[in-house]
């Protein structure tokens, strides 16, 4: 994490999300997890925080890979989709402020925490 994307970040990103939005996206996550999906998540974010995502995902041959580029886009997929997923869009969620000042509405700056929250850790 970088001084400026680092744990309040996070926790404000959490915040900005409305109760309703943060819910419903929990409950579709939740829904396509295992339980030793969800207790592997738990043991990674004790070890690294909210950057669990960027520093270990573990393939089946041993091969540590960011966990945003495979695991993550299909969750952030899954969030968007309207048939079979949580149905929001990205235009549907808060702005996000970057470092350069600029913000975005995107899963990329919500996703993380609401794994979090469907591991039970928010």
């Amino acid at each position: 994490m970088t001084e400026f994307y680092n744990e309040k970040w996070f926790d404000d990103r959490w915040a900005a999300l409305p109760p309703d939005v943060a819910r419903h996206a929990a409950k579709h996550v939740a829904a396509v997890m295992t339980s030793d999906d969800l207790e592997r998540i738990r043991e990674l974010h004790a070890e690294y925080g909210h950057d669990w995502i960027h520093n270990v995902m573990v393939l089946d041959d041993g091969t540590r890979v960011s966990g945003h580029h495979i695991f993550g886009t299909n969750i952030r997929n899954l969030l968007r989709d309207k048939n079979l997923g949580a149905g929001i869009l990205d235009n549907e969620l808060p702005p996000a402020p970057y470092e350069d000042g600029s913000s975005q509405q995107n899963w990329d700056d919500y996703y993380v925490q609401v794994i979090e929250a469907a591991a039970g850790l928010r």
